[in-house]
């Protein structure tokens, strides 16, 4: 819920709270994590290294250093261990579904007005394309990883002998589930000719005859389908 706000030092505080974020997806939007990657670098090296002036670049990596995303010693810099991993793209660990989700919200976002005085969604006349749908779909996995298993964790399934993922997305809780109880079948997959996932689900629809059927879960008529 928002912050009830009563006195005009509460308005400029939650006005000027955008200071902190604006930082952090300015290091976004210039790859910086992924440019210092391992290893300490002194501004005018990295300025150079990522094409930007080192004026700029100093002061935004001590703001970075204050919030904890980079280490400070000296007058060098390196990636704090969220840097090093979540934030950059060389490391296994890398939300950039999620991070490149944050980025297109930040943009929206400063389109309300446009919005208000429409009515409408900004991108109402625009329809998604399918790397949109594929990075949505990225973004909700980047965005689940911690939480599916800690949600899994707290959920008896010691009795169960199958899983449906019923409409698929990413299928994070549903790996989550089968890392829990590898006593799971191995899933079944089918492709679905309009996926919004970046890769197969485990969830899987079979017919009587055991062949798996592509189906939209909102229409009816699966009587003669069984659940997997």
């Amino acid at each position: 819920m928002t912050r009830r706000i009563a006195t005009f030092d509460e308005f400029r505080d939650a006005v000027t709270a955008y200071r902190l974020p604006r930082v952090l997806l300015a290091a976004l939007e210039l790859d910086l994590c992924t440019a210092i990657g391992k290893r300490w670098w002194t501004v005018p090296g990295l300025a150079k290294h990522i094409k930007v002036s080192e004026r700029g670049l100093g002061i935004l990596c001590r703001n970075l250093a204050a919030a904890g995303v980079l280490h400070k010693n000296g007058s060098r810099f390196k990636n704090s261990r969220l840097g090093a991993t979540a934030l950059n793209a060389n490391h296994p660990a890398y939300r950039g579904g999620y991070l490149n989700l944050i980025e297109r919200h930040w943009a929206d976002w400063l389109r309300l007005p446009e919005s208000v005085r429409s009515g409408l969604p900004i991108d109402h006349d625009i329809p998604d394309s399918p790397d949109d749908r594929r990075q949505f779909t990225w973004a909700m996995h980047h965005r689940t990883l911690e939480l599916a298993p800690a949600i899994a964790a707290q959920i008896s399934l010691a009795r169960s002998k199958t899983l449906l993922d019923l409409g698929g997305g990413p299928g994070t809780y549903a790996m989550a589930f089968l890392a829990k109880i590898p006593s799971f079948t191995p899933p079944s997959v089918i492709e679905r000719p309009r996926s919004r996932c970046p890769r197969k689900s485990p969830a899987c629809i079979r017919r009587d005859d055991d062949s798996p059927i592509s189906h939209s879960i909102f229409q009816k008529n699966l009587s003669r389908a069984r659940m997997m």
